[in-house]
Order: structure tokens, then C-alpha cells, then sequence
């Protein structure tokens, strides 16, 4: 995601920012009824199992 706003609040937090850690990204992953939003400094691997 560019120009976020998560970032921007995550920046505010004062103790930890993507100031303070290299190439943070805003990450949104959209799944049956929801959103699913991830701020990391490396593309999240997201494995699904099934249950049957």
C-alpha cells in the first residue's frame, strides 16, 4: 500500500517507527469478510490449511 495512514500512525508511536526500522511496508490482504493488514519490514508468507 502507498501513503498510509497505518504507517504514518505506526511512525507516531515514538518507541518504534519505520523511521527506526529499514523499508517497512503496509501490507492489506482481503479475505472472505474482512481485511487483513500487516506492517513488516519483508512480504508475509501466509500458509492455510484446511480442516476437515
Amino acid at each position: 500500500m502507498t501513503n498510509s495512514d497505518f504507517i504514518e500512525w505506526f511512525d507516531q508511536l515514538g518507541w518504534l517507527g519505520s523511521n527506526d526500522i529499514s523499508n517497512v511496508e503496509h501490507h492489506v490482504y482481503i479475505y472472505n469478510n474482512g481485511v487483513f493488514e500487516v506492517i513488516s519490514d519483508y512480504e508475509p508468507k501466509f500458509i492455510i490449511k484446511n480442516m476437515v
